[in-house]
């Protein structure tokens, strides 16, 4: 018998707001780990393997040559009341024109917020840039960054505009407007040297959705917009930060509601683990006869597979990685699937 587990779902077309949302919304301590302590389900991930070395305290991420990724969240996204704090250490810095990424939100075209180390052409300061139609001005740190030191960053955005602490050392830059939000990746790096305890508020980030099942010990839709699962003998396990689902071989229903329906602009957010791999088809979310997420069988790859039918099933769309044992999942669906 297979067993999956299911953090939690979001179905979403429109965006509302959700107003307890904790202080911090994503936090990643970096110990020999790409997990997401917060509990929000925001794990990490790279490519290539991640390398983790002594920091501060405990140990940190070491980011040389190494792009390492979360997927889009609300709680990740630029707001007003967002700060971002971090602790960060360079080994070496480019010379020239050249900056140093240290997180980034999506990219210079379609981004909302950015830490940097400054060009030396331009003082080789911490710079924190946000997005609302244009990326200017910014706020740079007083004092340029020297190889070898760690620092302590935090940046943020409040009623009086950007502000970027350094070592205790705050500056402001006067700053309005309303906030670009899109659903690109925060992307970590790359540079030569180490990030360490990384931590996210968005207390006003918008949650997009029409229905959202945090599966904390019940099957209710939290977004008031009555889509509770028609439940019988349901099954919660313990898993960081919560509860999840244990979904095993049983299955359940929501009523159809023209929101649930495919429409352009349709995404399906979810947090998933498997306890086997199976062998064969394995449903995660279906729409009967209009879209389905899930696990192809192993014959196929054993991929994530998204289908919307569209006079016809094919051609879907497939993750790259192959599902493991043990391992969260966070996976998003919809116009694209990204993992």
């Amino acid at each position: 018998m297979k067993k999956t587990s299911l953090f939690c779902l979001a179905v979403a077309f429109s965006f509302f707001t959700f107003a307890d949302t904790p202080l911090w919304t994503g936090h990643w301590a970096f110990d020999n780990n790409l997990f997401d302590a917060s509990g929000n389900g925001q794990d990490a991930y790279a490519v290539v393997p991640p390398a983790f070395t002594s920091g501060v305290a405990g140990q940190s991420l070491r980011l040389t040559n190494t792009v390492v990724e979360i997927p889009d969240a609300p709680g990740l996204r630029l707001s007003s009341g967002f700060r971002l704090a971090c602790r960060v250490r360079f080994a070496r810095l480019p010379d020239g024109t050249s900056w140093t990424t240290v997180a980034m939100k999506g990219d210079h075209g379609q981004g909302e917020y950015f830490l940097r180390v400054n060009p030396a052409s331009e003082g080789q300061q911490f710079g924190f840039f946000a997005n609302t139609g244009r990326w200017e001005p910014r706020v740079n740190s007083r004092a340029s960054v020297k190889p070898g030191v760690w620092y302590e960053v935090a940046a943020g955005w409040d009623e009086q505009g950007l502000w970027l602490t350094v070592n205790g050392d705050t500056t402001r830059v006067a700053r309005s407007g309303t906030p670009v939000v899109t659903r690109e990746p925060l992307r970590l790096g790359a540079f030569d040297g180490e990030l360490d305890d990384l931590r996210i508020a968005s207390p006003g980030g918008c949650r997009t959705g029409v229905a959202f099942w945090p599966f904390e010990g019940n099957m209710r839709d939290v977004s008031e917009q009555g889509h509770d699962f028609v439940a019988k003998h349901e099954t919660f396990v313990p898993v960081r930060g919560g509860l999840a689902l244990q979904t095993d071989s049983a299955t359940w229903s929501v009523v159809s509601r023209p929101d649930l329906q495919l429409a352009p602009g349709l995404r399906i957010d979810c947090s998933v683990l498997f306890k086997e791999v199976p062998k064969g088809i394995t449903p995660i979310v279906i729409k009967e006869g209009e879209y389905q997420l899930r696990l192809d069988s192993q014959a196929e790859g054993g991929h994530f597979a998204f289908f919307v039918n569209l006079n016809g099933w094919e051609p879907r769309v497939r993750s790259v990685c192959r599902v493991e044992t043990g391992v969260w999942y966070r996976v998003s669906a919809g116009g694209t699937l990204c993992l």
